[in-house]
């Protein structure tokens, strides 16, 4: 966004020029608007992820996927503050490490979820390699 200039390309938020979609792409509106697109992908798979979490499994886990929810919250406040700011720099510099926290966020969710699974699927494994050969 920065190195294209598309930061404020789109200066309305939720709405682009007050529409779903903008009336018209340049260059930077259609990058401004690819990372609104992508955010709501992102924002839809964590906020699924979560729900399966939060509906069975270890409490390590839920922990990990309540912050991630969390600090996806937080990105995109600062991410319509920025907007509504005009970039301001304390807002956008923070709006930058925010992502970089969601990110962050994700991996531990990730490593700590292959650490409490990867056992099992081991163990899962051992023992049918060990029935099929004991049955031959």
């Amino acid at each position: 966004m920065r190195h294209t200039g598309s930061g404020l390309a789109i200066p309305d938020f939720p709405l682009s020029y007050g529409h779903l979609m903008p009336p018209f792409f340049t260059r930077q509106i259609a990058i401004h608007f690819a990372h609104r697109v992508w955010a709501l992908v992102v924002t839809f798979f964590v906020m699924w992820l979560a729900g399966r979490i939060l509906r069975g499994y270890e409490k390590t886990l839920r922990r990990a996927a309540i912050f991630l929810l969390a600090v996806l919250g937080v990105q995109i406040f600062l991410g319509a503050q920025t907007i509504w700011s005009s970039r301001a720099p304390v807002v956008t510099t923070l709006h930058v490490a925010g992502g970089a926290l969601t990110l962050a966020a994700s991996l531990y969710l990730t490593l700590r979820a292959y650490r409490i699974l990867l056992p099992r699927a081991a163990a899962l494994f051992s023992h049918e390699a060990y029935s099929a050969s004991a049955s031959e």
